[in-house]
């Protein structure tokens, strides 16, 4: 069976042995099986009659362990951590656009949804071979530029989110995830198969105009934030394996650029119209754009 995706402008194709259930968020991001596409990332399905766990040192990152090697990386998948592998993913820098799965046959279970696929291809890691870093980050589409609301959980993403909805007409992409890559010199911003509890998964695009970094305040203040404390603040949002160093370099290398070429603000903010209009001006002052308010609170 063969399954494409398309996930920020990028295509995988998975070769597995047996169908899968589609799952509600990969709809908008499941390719018709007959596509022609030329494929960014093949994965392939190989059976193994058994795995097991390496004895050289490691990561463990919930149930999966990775290890890194100067060509190659494995990362064994565990129905729980320590437990028997069911699979292991090999990406090989000598053949970089294709990775082999080995399953252990007979645990065809445990990969048996198109989440499961994600999960194994390990999106982060995929998408900044690409130089796409996933950030943790409300998008809106506001008149064909997008606006990132970045901040930790529970700080207001979704709520700010909302409000631009709400008094300004702007389409939520995504709640909670921004897959970032820049194309021809334009950093856009897509919708991810991951939303949190936004339940909004948009295969979509939009160019960057900003990115507000959210504080909860008593009172609606904007800055302009300067490079090093925006790459301070950003980078723990960022979907990271923070233990390995090809990653992380590569990481930083692309985020330093991101907050070099895009407008960043420190938004410290009440839930409320007032906060949405001192963001609105503070970026058609950025533009050059008169910043004629109307009257939106009707």
């Amino acid at each position: 069976m063969y399954y494409y995706y398309q996930i920020c402008g990028l295509h995988v194709r998975f070769e597995i042995p047996w169908a899968v259930k589609v799952t509600e968020e990969s709809k908008p991001f499941l390719l018709e099986s007959g596509t022609s596409v030329q494929p960014d990332v093949t994965v392939r399905f190989s059976g193994v009659d058994s795995l097991s766990l390496p004895d050289t040192d490691g990561f463990w990152n919930v149930n999966s362990y990775y290890l890194a090697g100067d060509r190659e990386q494995r990362v064994w998948h565990c129905p729980l951590r320590n437990e028997t592998p069911y699979c292991c993913v090999v990406w090989n820098a000598d053949c970089a656009n294709v990775l082999t799965c080995y399953y252990v046959r007979g645990q065809e279970h445990q990969i048996t949804y198109t989440r499961n696929l994600l999960e194994i291809l390990s999106l982060e890691t995929f998408l900044l071979r690409f130089d796409g870093p996933i950030l943790h980050a409300s998008v809106v589409d506001w008149e064909g530029k997008g606006i990132l609301f970045c901040a930790p959980s529970g700080t207001g993403k979704s709520t700010q989110a909302a409000l631009w909805e709400r008094y300004k007409g702007s389409r939520t992409l995504n709640g909670d995830r921004a897959g970032i890559r820049c194309e021809g010199g334009i950093w856009k911003a897509w919708g991810l198969p991951f939303a949190g509890t936004s339940g909004i998964y948009s295969n979509e695009s939009v160019p960057i105009r900003a990115i507000a970094l959210l504080r909860q305040g008593a009172e609606n203040v904007i800055t302009p934030v300067q490079p090093i404390e925006a790459f301070k603040r950003m980078l723990p949002e960022c979907s990271a394996q923070r233990w390995e160093a090809g990653f992380m370099e590569r990481l930083t290398g692309v985020l330093s650029a991101l907050i070099c070429d895009v407008p960043m603000y420190q938004l410290s903010c009440r839930p409320d119209l007032e906060a949405v209009e001192l963001l609105r001006d503070a970026i058609m002052r950025e533009s050059g754009a008169a910043a004629e308010i109307p009257d939106d609170s009707t």
